[in-house]
């Protein structure tokens, strides 16, 4: 884990806060932008603005050298699985298949699941 949160210079795909978020933590920035886009579904009076506020207070990283960032990983895949999964449940719970409600908790478990697993197999 690194010392002191910064925006990041090279994986931005708006401000860099999610690329700084991704790398003060050592995981996929792709996982972090999901779980921010989930968590703006959810809570977005408490996100946008913490979103907005963290793009203005924190200092971009003076370490970090602008370069094009290439991915050797699809992550497409992840994304619109996930996509497909959320467009799911919200369909299954206007038939009153499931619950939504009672989904969310699963939802994060699942999604931090996959960050613990992820972080160990890069180690």
């Amino acid at each position: 884990m690194k010392d002191r949160l910064y925006k990041s210079k090279n994986d931005k795909l708006i401000f860099g806060v999610c690329g700084g978020v991704a790398n003060y933590f050592e995981i996929d920035s792709t996982i972090v932008r999901v779980v921010t886009a989930l968590l703006l579904v959810i809570v977005p009076n408490f996100i946008l603005p913490l979103y907005l506020i963290l793009a203005i207070i924190l200092p971009e990283d003076s370490n970090e050298k602008k370069e094009k960032v290439v991915s050797k990983i699809n992550n497409s895949y992840f994304l619109g699985g996930g996509l497909i999964a959320i467009g799911l449940m919200m369909l299954l719970d206007s038939y009153n298949v499931i619950a939504w409600e009672t989904m969310w908790p699963a939802i994060l478990i699942i999604i931090g699941a996959v960050m613990l697993w992820g972080k160990n197999k890069k180690n």
